[in-house]
């Protein structure tokens, strides 16, 4: 399925999106449908905005080339990002909600980071 991206002028507001469809049409119903829960109003009177009268928005399909190459930046910055914490996000635990009844939340020193990159705790 191709990404498509919207520039939607509503009423002097710009708002821009990616969306994924078969079709641009199916791109277009589906980037009104977000611009009218965004904008508070009900989905038939932004068709009816868009409807082709004006000159108000533009759907272009982006290459897969940027797509992939998109795609791909984005697993390198999350490689990157899990190499640098010691901890991974399902193993942290939410700061306790009363600190004074459960004491301060603890802060780990760079040699507890290490140490436990090496197993020793």
């Amino acid at each position: 399925m191709p990404l498509y991206k919207g520039e939607f002028n509503w009423y002097g507001e710009s708002i821009i999106l990616h969306r994924y469809a078969t079709t641009a049409q199916r791109a277009w119903f589906f980037m009104t449908l977000h611009v009218s829960k965004t904008v508070k109003t009900s989905h038939s009177r932004v068709k009816y905005y868009f409807g082709g009268v004006k000159d108000n928005y533009t759907i272009k399909e982006v290459p897969k080339k940027i797509v992939e190459q998109q795609i791909n930046n984005s697993y390198q910055i999350k490689e990157d990002f899990e190499n640098v914490l010691p901890f991974t996000p399902r193993k942290w635990k939410k700061a306790p909600k009363d600190s004074k009844k459960n004491g301060p939340v603890k802060i780990f020193t760079k040699e507890e980071i290490e140490a436990y990159k090496r197993r020793e705790i």
